[in-house]
């Protein structure tokens, strides 16, 4: 699933989503921890919500904190493969 258009389809997060932790919210991928889940790209690892369950990042979500705009991102277009025979155009 893309996330919202700023990744292409078919592209694995499951990496992405194993910081989707309380424990990654104080470390050094804090920011995707935090930010992915305030904007709803990836899910929180288990069944809750890891940001609103951490006193503090809960502050700064409740109050609309975020560090990324994604207005400002390029979109990246669907494409379909090409078809067996043809050449990709550099």
């Amino acid at each position: 699933m893309p996330i919202n258009g700023l990744t292409p389809s078919g592209v694995d997060h499951g990496d992405y989503e194993s910081f989707m932790t309380a424990e990654n919210l104080y470390g050094e991928q804090w920011l995707l921890a935090y930010e992915a889940n305030v904007k709803g790209w990836l899910p929180s690892a288990g069944t809750a919500d890891h940001v609103k369950d951490e006193e503090c990042f809960n502050f700064l979500k409740t109050n609309g904190v975020c560090f990324y705009d994604d207005t400002l991102s390029p979109r990246i277009e669907p494409q379909l493969p090409p078809e067996p025979g043809e050449e990709e155009e550099y």
